[in-house]
This record gives C-alpha cells, structure tokens and sequence, in this order.
C-alpha cells in the first residue's frame, strides 16, 4: 500500500522512496529481491526516469530523518530507535544501495 499523503508537495519517487524505506524497516539486512520485485510491478505501471532512480538512496534516507524528527518530537523511543536501526542498515549498505539502483536504471 502506498500513502500519497505527501504526494502533493514532493516528488514523485518520494512515494517510491517511502515504500521502500518500510519495506527495508522490516528486517535486519536489506532484501533486495523483494525491492527490485517492487520497484519491477511499479514500473509496469509508472516508470521512473534514470534521474528519480537514482535520487531514491537520497530520498530514502531523507525519509528516515522526517520520520526520525517525527518520533522524536512524539517522544517515542521505540521507533526513534527503529529508524536509526534503519539509518545504521542503510549506511552499512550505501554503495550497494547507490549500484543497485544504478543497474536498475540500465535496465
């Protein structure tokens, strides 16, 4: 499912970007089958140019940091703690998330 809360001040891939980020939220490596089965059926219906794909470690991250400011002002340390898992896993795995998307975007 797919929030277009934001879609009426952001980019287009920041949807894109936000799914992705909940479904890396979900475990403790990143899946990168179930993010390019995701990434495949979106293009199907609305491709995303080289430039927006290769935005999304961008806007992935950018994402983590509302949501981080989120839960802060929220004081909930339990999802605090959950998103910086998520920053810490993204970090880990930076250029790999930048080549994958770099090898999508050839495709």
């Amino acid at each position: 499912m797919i929030d277009f809360g934001e879609s009426h001040r952001a980019e287009m891939a920041s949807d894109i970007a936000i799914a992705l980020k909940e479904l890396i939220i979900y475990g403790k490596a990143i899946n990168w089958k179930i993010l390019k089965t995701y990434l495949d059926a979106y293009q199907k219906i609305n491709k995303l140019n080289r430039e927006e794909l290769m935005a999304l470690p961008f806007l992935i991250r950018r994402r983590i940091v509302f949501m981080l400011s989120y839960y802060v002002g929220k004081k909930d340390k339990i999802k605090v703690k959950k998103e910086l898992g998520v920053l810490k896993l993204l970090q880990r795995n930076k250029k790999l998330l930048e080549d994958f998307c770099n090898l999508y975007a050839k495709k």
